[in-house]
């Protein structure tokens, strides 16, 4: 088949309606998919596309720093677009210390042609890169970027048990010099991609606008199944606990058993287990944030990371626990603190440090008891300065470092999660927030009897640490669909372009109208 193919002629326009799971349903879907990504919260429209075609089969056998086949459309040094584009300079060093693996395969789907390039990253943090395609010169030329809906799942878990998981989402960035590519990445489950088991990959979805602004998801099929051999991804030093080890961390009334230590390329990820009766004799009232999902606000300001004498306090917005009544241990609760990444092999002692207590994870159990009895001695308001402050050491927090920009994940938002700004007569539900380079993008959808968009266009600010920035007039649209043309009844859409930052340097992120305000961190 001709890559030159018009696909503009092969996609059937009238598709279907399709139903996306309910908040709950993507929070379950969410705790079992093992990637970092969440559900994707569906824009307006879904449309089916028809079945994919995969149009070259077979897989590169050479690994390695091998030549991308995507090269010669315009590419460019892979490691160089992930630091300029994606302001990730892990993965792109990885690539230049040779952890890539070449693929370069083909599909196409309707108006999507699709290339899955390579897979980079380490064992815990697979990353694929993938170009898109759009064969519609009015779809591409509305598109500065597009988001990509991806599965990587087990064989098994792909055929019979699609609908207990969530996809992956990765941002595109349309290339300088060919308007209707889009280069992604899009971070891949581990617990199938990093262990020499074949797996499945699946772009099932693609975010974009329509020429008049309109926000759609196209539901794509565009499907591969591969294995990645041994040593193609960075190693990354995990370490595993059961209850006979004892690495019991007693903080705030709450025993937290120690059950795995991941040290990656990227960050590090510290896992306990807890007794729920003991954490809610013990939290406050507004500790639960959602039906299975607690937040442990006296956790994330103690636990510190202690390694060869430097201390590192946990990401400020982690350490949810999530708790599911229905399962076979429903006594217990699960919760991870994020730290900064580390080098675990070349470090001599690394020790976890709560109030009075620790934990020796490598080297010499009294050289932490030495940091604990440091810490220790201040009081709890001291302690949780310090926690503060170090952690503004590691992320920035000021206004101009916020304002540089650097890529984060989407958050989306469902109905439970009462992500509500009240204006007017009218609830403005927040769906989406995308860190794009060329501006935040942030989606509201609304229910009225006439078009209101405009109104809550020129109202709406948002606050980053503590300046406040209006949306630009020239980018952001509003759409209102009447009872005939929409299945859900009247309902209007806001979609405004705010000034471009760092989620993670930012201390704080605000969303507000009139009297209302929402809190993005």
């Amino acid at each position: 088949m001709s890559m030159q193919t018009d696909y503009r002629e092969q996609v059937n326009r009238m598709c279907e309606q399709t139903e996306l799971p309910d908040g709950k349903e993507m929070l379950e879907m969410a705790k079992t998919y093992a990637a970092a990504g969440g559900a994707p919260m569906p824009r307006r429209k879904i449309r089916m596309l028809r079945k994919g075609i995969v149009i070259a089969a077979a897989c590169a056998t050479a690994a390695g720093l091998t030549a991308i086949g995507a090269g010669a459309a315009g590419y460019g040094p892979l490691a160089e677009w992930f630091r300029e584009k994606y302001q990730d300079d892990t993965t792109a060093d990885l690539i230049d210390q040779g952890y890539l693996y070449a693929i370069n395969q083909s599909f196409t789907d309707g108006i999507y042609r699709a290339d899955l390039i390579a897979v980079s990253g380490d064992l815990e943090n697979p990353k694929l890169i993938i170009d898109l395609y759009i064969d519609d010169p009015e779809i591409a030329a509305a598109n500065e970027t597009v988001n990509l809906g991806v599965y990587t799942l087990g064989v098994y878990q792909y055929e019979n048990e699609l609908d207990q998981y969530a996809w992956a989402d990765g941002t595109g960035y349309r290339d300088p010099e060919i308007p209707n590519l889009y280069h992604a990445s899009v971070q891949g489950a581990p617990v199938w991609m990093s262990h020499g088991e074949e797996c499945v990959i699946d772009i099932t979805a693609i975010y974009r606008n329509e020429p008049d602004g309109t926000p759609v998801i196209d539901r794509t099929h565009m499907e591969t199944r591969l294995t990645i051999p041994a040593g193609e991804l960075a190693d990354t030093d995990c370490l595993y606990y059961g209850v006979e080890d004892n690495m019991v961390l007693p903080y705030n009334g709450v025993d937290y058993l120690l059950t795995c230590a991941q040290f990656s390329a990227y960050q590090t990820e510290i896992s306990f287990r807890l007794h729920m009766d003991e954490f809610m004799a013990n939290a406050p009232e507004d500790a639960q944030e959602d039906t299975n999902l607690f937040k442990d606000t006296a956790l994330n300001d103690a636990l510190v990371l202690i390694v060869d004498g430097t201390a590192y306090s946990c990401n400020p917005d982690c350490c949810y626990i999530w708790w599911d009544t229905e399962e076979d241990d429903a006594a217990y609760g699960y919760v991870t603190a994020l730290f900064p990444q580390i080098d675990y092999a070349s470090a001599q002692n690394v020790a976890l440090l709560a109030g009075d207590a620790s934990l020796t994870l490598k080297g010499d159990p009294d050289t932490a008891a030495a940091y604990d009895t440091t810490i220790s001695s201040n009081d709890e308001t001291d302690s949780a300065a310090e926690s503060a402050e170090s952690t503004e050491d590691q992320t920035g927090g000021h206004a101009s470092d916020a304002m540089t920009y650097a890529y984060h994940t989407p958050l989306y938002f469902v109905k439970e999660d009462h992500a509500v700004l009240h204006f007017g007569d009218i609830d403005y539900q927040l769906t989406h927030v995308f860190f794009l380079d060329t501006g935040t993008e942030i989606g509201l959808c609304y229910d009225a009897d006439s078009d209101e968009g405009t109104v809550m266009r020129d109202a709406l600010t948002l606050i980053i640490d503590g300046e406040a920035y209006s949306c630009n007039p020239d980018t952001c649209y509003t759409a209102f669909e009447t009872e005939e043309q929409s299945v859900t009844g009247k309902r209007g859409y806001v979609n405004l372009i705010f000034p471009a930052f760092s989620f993670d340097a930012a201390g704080s992120v605000v969303l507000s109208v009139g009297d209302a305000s929402y809190t993005l961190k």
